[in-house]
């Protein structure tokens, strides 16, 4: 259930729990009220790069876009380039860089018509 723009959900495969993803808001950036910031977390570096964080975040971003939002993103470390390919094979683009606890990130991302032009979605 979505609540004040947050939601943390598991990710399973098969009867596997095998990460989270969630929306949270930053302490030092504030967003309106349709704009989601997200992350993801893979625990096995076994399940990573077999489409698993690819598929849970475009579920997640799909269905927070049927939801109302009109922006969804998220960061990534410079040196993580697999996170990095996530949000680039799903449309979102680099929008800012910022500091996060000393570790310099791209903030990555999606409008809401770019979304939806990019799934071939009507909505």
């Amino acid at each position: 259930e979505l609540r004040d723009g947050r939601i943390d959900l598991a990710i399973q495969v098969e009867e596997s729990l095998v990460g989270d993803i969630q929306t949270y808001l930053p302490s030092d950036r504030l967003h309106p009220p349709a704009v989601f910031e997200m992350g993801v977390a893979l625990y096995d570096p076994a399940r990573r790069g077999k489409g698993v964080g690819t598929e849970a975040v475009r579920l997640l971003v799909g269905w927070l876009f049927e939801r109302g939002a009109e922006r969804v993103q998220g960061a990534a470390a410079m040196t993580n380039a697999p996170m990095r390919r996530v949000f680039e094979k799903l449309g979102f683009e680099v929008v800012d860089t910022i500091d996060v606890e000393g570790v310099p990130e791209h903030l990555y991302a999606v409008s809401r018509p770019d979304w939806h032009r990019r799934s071939g979605s009507t909505e």
